[in-house]
């Protein structure tokens, strides 16, 4: 009866999981034949969730506090537990990055369209590759709506969703022409009020609370503000919202950046 190596891959808690099963080839078998049980050998493998989503053009990559960060990957025996003495190698088989095999420090070469792909590897057995956008270095963000309005009913008490508070991030230093630079970390923050219940910044479609948002293809981001007007202690208030965005950790030009969400009652 002849066996075929089947790789499953699993996403758990922020690692991209693989492991080599050994299925029967034929029809109808019920069960995995020949599983290794050795506690001393490597039964998967998984590479840590990157550091950020994207890497800025002759650049390495970095956290969102702009420090250089390397690949990180651990590999597991047959009851999960890891085997610290076993070397993991890493690797890109795209253009547009060179990675460090041993250390897994990744540089970008220019920008790109298409996302590059990451590897981490143990001899044969290899991790599924998550990918990362090398994109234009940030140097300008300005707001699409700095100023708007949110307007409630004193009658209906349901939490109350503002219009997206939208910016865009751009690349211009250089450029024939503003470039949009995706998949880049932008943090929300609510400066006024500080009531917590009164507003709170969710995402672009309201369903969960968020301040950190990744800038989509056109460079841009938003996020949307909830009010709970059970909570106002007048009629007309104010909520002010400041974004940031940081390269190498020093804040982009035009960042940060004020919105101000005037809250006032339906006419």
């Amino acid at each position: 009866m002849a066996n075929f190596a089947r790789t499953v891959t699993v996403r758990r808690r922020g690692v991209v999981v693989i492991t080599c099963l050994l299925a029967a080839a034929v029809v109808g078998a019920g069960a995995c034949a020949d599983i290794n049980t050795d506690p001393k050998l490597v039964a998967s493998i998984a590479m840590d969730t990157l550091p950020y989503p994207s890497i800025v053009a002759h650049d390495s990559l970095r956290d969102s506090l702009g420090i250089a960060q390397p690949l990180r990957g651990a590999v597991y025996n047959i009851e999960g537990t890891p085997l610290a003495s076993i070397p993991i190698r890493f690797r890109t088989p795209d253009s547009g990055a060179t990675v460090d095999s041993v250390l897994g420090y990744v540089v970008a070469d220019t920008a790109r369209t298409t996302p590059v792909r990451l590897f981490v590897a143990v001899g044969l057995l290899q991790a599924a590759p998550d990918t990362i956008y090398i994109v234009p270095a940030p140097d300008t963000a300005f707001a699409i709506n700095a100023t708007d309005s949110l307007l409630y009913s004193l009658t209906d008490t349901t939490a109350k969703l503002s219009n997206p508070l939208q910016l865009q991030l751009w690349h211009r230093a250089g450029a024939p022409q503003p470039l949009p630079v995706r998949s880049y970390l932008v943090s929300y923050r609510i400066t006024y009020p500080a009531d917590t219940l009164l507003a709170q910044l969710v995402t672009r479609d309201g369903a969960r609370r968020s301040t950190v948002d990744t800038t989509a293809a056109d460079g841009t981001s938003a996020r949307r503000v909830r009010l709970r007007t059970l909570s106002l202690t007048s009629a007309r208030d104010s909520v002010v919202v400041i974004a940031t965005v940081r390269y190498r950790g020093v804040p982009v030009a035009g960042t940060p950046l004020r919105f101000v969400l005037q809250v006032k009652p339906q006419p």
